[in-house]
């Protein structure tokens, strides 16, 4: 807020023109691969991947503050969920609200196993929360087994439940998975929870 008091009309054209020609003309994030390399109990992961990859994400919050048009990229931003925090995926939302078929094709295939890294499982609350707010049917079968994976935690596993119920009920999937995990432990009985 306080940059933009300061800002003038040439200094927000350089910015986007810099954002544009150095970031995402040249860089796809679909392209790169990630590899964790210790995920803690507490939540915390350490990982490496491309140096690019969180300024890709600070120029998103940038181009959604200065309403920037995008469509020319799209697609690299829609690459870009897997590895967003949440102000990164609010910004995609509002940048890309309504993405193409071939666009969400390309975000399904990280998760369906067809990629050599570890991205699918570094951050799958950012793709539970873009198949809500895109509502991607075609992503339950990818968020049955987010349901079931047990080095992933409670709350992505609950929030992947929550997912498949907003994007369509399928009342025999949430029975069957209440009856597995209403006797289970402690730790994993919030699913049957959520499932109920």
């Amino acid at each position: 807020e306080k940059i933009d008091l300061r800002m003038i009309k040439r200094d927000k054209s350089r910015l986007k023109s810099l954002i544009t020609n150095s970031i995402f003309k040249k860089f796809d994030p679909g392209q790169h691969k990630l590899t964790i390399s210790r995920r803690e109990t507490g939540g915390a992961t350490g990982y490496t991947t491309h140096g690019w990859i969180p300024v890709f994400g600070d120029c998103l919050i940038v181009a959604k503050e200065l309403r920037m048009k995008v469509s020319k990229y799209r697609k690299r931003i829609i690459n870009y969920i897997p590895f967003a925090y949440s102000d990164h995926l609010r910004a995609i939302f509002v940048l890309i609200p309504r993405p193409k078929a071939e666009e969400i094709n390309s975000l399904l295939k990280v998760y369906k196993g067809e990629r050599g890294d570890d991205l699918s499982r570094f951050m799958p609350s950012s793709f539970i929360e873009a198949c809500k707010n895109y509502n991607i049917a075609e992503a339950i079968p990818i968020l049955r087994k987010f349901v079931e994976q047990t080095d992933f935690s409670i709350y992505e596993r609950c929030s992947a439940l929550e997912a498949i119920m907003n994007i369509g009920l399928q009342k025999e999937y949430f029975k069957e998975i209440f009856k597995q995990y209403k006797n289970k432990k402690q730790e994993t009985f919030p699913i049957a929870e959520v499932a109920n």
